[in-house]
């Protein structure tokens, strides 16, 4: 009984570790894909500012969401 016990607390552990990885995996992935939209908004100036052009932020834009920045710390999971 007391394994029984111990195995279902092993697996309640293991999924709420899983799942507590996948609830972060789609948070940034949603964090990207509003960051890519706010991009879009910003003035020809603003881009210029920090280095943009709407040429590239179409680009990004248009990116599709799980086709994230290469130093993503999620990269290798998709």
């Amino acid at each position: 009984m007391e394994q029984t016990q111990t195995t279902q607390t092993i697996l309640t552990l293991k999924l709420y570790r899983h799942t507590r990885i996948i609830v972060q995996k789609v948070s940034f992935v949603l964090q990207v894909r509003r960051q890519r939209k706010q991009l879009l908004g910003l003035s020809d100036h603003q881009l210029k500012d920090i280095g943009l052009n709407r040429e590239d932020v179409v680009r990004e834009a248009g990116r599709p969401f799980w086709d994230l920045p290469m130093r993503s710390e999620f990269r290798l999971w998709m």
